[in-house]
């Protein structure tokens, strides 16, 4: 069984969370398992990440670990370096062009 948790996430790139109303439904604040390192804050020389569980995404979510956590052991430029899905949302049908997929009376229909 799956389970579906609303975690509280920072805002994404600086923008405030009240300005992002489609944020829920196609995923655009890249809040899966992002890395500090792609907003160049660096914690202590590694970066740290903060998973999240967005629909939607294909089936293959999997928890990073508990609480903030290391990117990896080899801290370097290399985003996908770390144990985590560095692009998170960027793989959603809505990003790839077909914003009928997900939502209400679509194919993966929201009313029901």
């Amino acid at each position: 069984n799956d389970e579906v948790i609303e975690v509280p996430v920072p805002n994404s790139e600086g923008v405030p969370s009240d300005s992002n109303t489609v944020n829920p439904e196609y995923c655009t604040a890249y809040n899966i398992a992002w890395d500090e390192r792609d907003r160049q804050a660096e914690i202590g020389g590694f970066g740290a990440l903060n998973s999240a569980l967005a629909l939607p995404m294909d089936n293959n979510y999997h928890v990073c670990g508990d609480g903030a956590i290391e990117c990896g052991g080899t801290y370097s430029q290399d985003r996908f370096a770390g144990k985590c899905d560095a692009n998170g949302c960027d793989y959603n049908p809505y990003r790839l062009g077909n914003p009928e997929f997900y939502g209400k009376n679509k194919v993966v229909n929201t009313n029901e």
